[in-house]
Order: C-alpha cells, then structure tokens, then sequence
C-alpha cells in the first residue's frame, strides 16, 4: 500500500482535471508533478496516466470543435453562403463532453483516496 504522500498526490492529479474547466490546458499540472516531485512509483505511475488522459481530453474537445467546424464548411448553401457554426451549441457540447471525462476523472482520484489502484481504460496500459 501506498504512503500517505503518494494518496495525497495522486488524487491531486486525478483531480486537476478540474483545472480544464477555467484553463484549457490541465494536463500541465500533473506534468509537472510527474516530472519534478520526487515521490513512489504508486504516485509516479498515477501522475504519468493523468497526465495522459488530460491531453486525451484536450485533443477530444480540440477535434470536437474544430469537427464541427469543418463539416458546416461542407454543407455550403446553394447560393454559395458557408454557414457558421453555432459557437453556443459547440461550447455546449464541449462542456458536457469534458464534464463526463471529468467525472471519470475524479472517480480515479477517489479510487486512489482509497489507496486502491486505478487505471483509465485504454490508457492504463501504456
């Protein structure tokens, strides 16, 4: 079992996801902590999978939006027109998306609360 310091970061990292939703970039705080802090593999490998799973995150809500974009550019108007894209919708479904990978997030961080071991599908074996 993991100390208490190697807890405690862990469920920091899993948990800065929460960052995103003010700056866009969280994956930068457990970067940071994975590659300064000096800590237990247990903190180290959980730091190393947050890291991860945020810039999935990023790059999800990055293609979302720029998806969008682009397949309103396809369906030009027959007068030549190219619609925008409704900004409110998109930043809607952004929020939900990032919503639902925060809330899995933070599931990993009260699994590592618990001194239990938690891997994110996918990304968990790397």
């Amino acid at each position: 079992m993991a100390d208490k310091r190697s807890l405690e970061i862990s469920v920091l990292v899993h948990a800065s996801i929460l960052i995103g939703f003010l700056f866009r970039y969280s994956f930068i705080f457990p970067l940071l902590i994975w590659k300064t802090l000096k800590h237990s593999k247990y903190s180290e490998r959980q730091s190393k999978q947050a890291t991860y799973y945020q810039v999935v995150a990023l790059l999800l809500i990055m293609s979302i939006s720029f998806g969008a974009e682009f397949i309103i550019l396809l369906n030009e108007s027959s007068n030549g027109i190219v619609q925008r894209v409704d900004a409110t919708f998109i930043r809607q479904l952004e929020l939900v998306v990032y919503s639902l990978l925060s809330l899995y997030a933070l599931y990993g961080a009260y699994r590592c609360s618990r001194g239990k071991e938690f891997k994110y599908l996918l990304i968990g074996k790397l």
